[in-house]
């Protein structure tokens, strides 16, 4: 999983108190990103997703000398933690070790929210429903699993396992390309 033109644009804010965006406006490095796939303008682009941000409250818009700044507010900082975890889940290995990882929880009701947050996290990395609250996948990314789920504050109800064997082990082969 390669991070996306925001999660781009919130590390380069990310990495500086106040970021001019006249700096953004001149960084090679987002200029080649916001130039692909796109007829646009790479710079008109990149003032776009800024306003984005803005709306969505990731980071803040303020003025110095007549020059726009931003900052990475609260919200965006989580986003950008939150998508390392994601891309640190997506680094597996190229070969399999024959062995099949599990999670599964038992998170209460009241935090629902939470729970179907992880959930969807989850089968962003490519994890499967094995069976109600049981999830499987070919490789161990447990400790970006783990990560993820002290994110959303359930680290206590989730547990990892590992097993050499599964029921229907072709089909799982198939579904998983391995």
């Amino acid at each position: 999983m390669q991070p996306n033109k925001s999660h781009t644009l919130l590390a380069k804010i990310g990495m500086r108190d106040v970021t001019p965006e006249s700096q953004l406006l001149k960084d090679r490095g987002l200029l080649e990103l916001f130039s692909w796939g796109s007829d646009r303008a790479p710079r008109a682009r990149i003032k776009d997703t800024l306003a984005l941000l803005v709306k969505q409250k990731d980071i803040t818009l303020g003025s110095i000398d007549g020059e726009r700044i931003y900052r990475l507010s609260s919200s965006g900082k989580l986003k950008l933690q939150l998508s390392h975890y994601r891309i640190a889940a997506s680094k597996r290995p190229t070969h399999w070790n024959q062995r099949w990882h599990f999670v599964t929880y038992q998170i209460p009701e009241s935090k629902k929210v939470a729970r179907n947050q992880f959930i969807i996290e989850i089968k962003r990395i490519g994890f499967r429903r094995y069976s109600p609250a049981l999830w499987i996948y070919p490789h161990d990314v447990s400790r970006a699993v783990q990560q993820i789920a002290e994110f959303y504050q359930v680290a206590q109800y989730v547990d990892f396992l590992r097993a050499d064997t599964v029921s229907k082990p072709a089909i799982w082969r198939k579904h998983f390309k391995i």
